[in-house]
């Protein structure tokens, strides 16, 4: 089982991450899997990206997941970049994040809206790491 909750209807959810993500998806199955879905379209600067990126870092460092879901694991991050420059962009942000930081609690994906768009579903998603 899928649930998608869109961004309008996350306000009841007090302790998820401020700016809300544009949707929160739950896979229901033998092993939950939950993800924070943002998209960015071809008008985002860069740092829209970036700050992004370190608020859910930032988040993971809270105690606010942990405590309002009973340790459920973190969702994995997922971000629809714009262009392939910007997902190049954002995945070596992230990456240096994830050096500075040594957090294995975040698990960010990144894909493009063209890929999205041509359907291009095997391998859609680079893990950056």
């Amino acid at each position: 089982m899928v649930s998608f909750v869109q961004k309008v209807d996350l306000q009841k959810y007090e302790y998820f991450p401020d700016p809300m993500p544009d949707a929160f998806i739950s896979i229901i199955g033998q092993t939950t899997r939950h993800y924070f879905l943002d998209v960015f379209d071809d008008f985002t600067p860069p740092c829209v990206l970036r700050k992004r990126a370190r608020t859910y870092f930032n988040y993971a460092q809270e105690p606010g997941w942990d405590e309002n879901t009973q340790l459920t694991p973190f969702p994995k991050i997922l971000f629809i970049c714009p262009s392939e420059s910007m997902k190049t962009h954002v995945a070596r942000y992230v990456k240096a994040l994830l050096e500075k930081t040594y957090d294995d609690k975040i698990s960010l994906f990144l894909t493009t809206k063209t890929r999205i768009e041509a359907k291009e579903y095997e391998n859609i998603w680079q893990k950056v790491e």
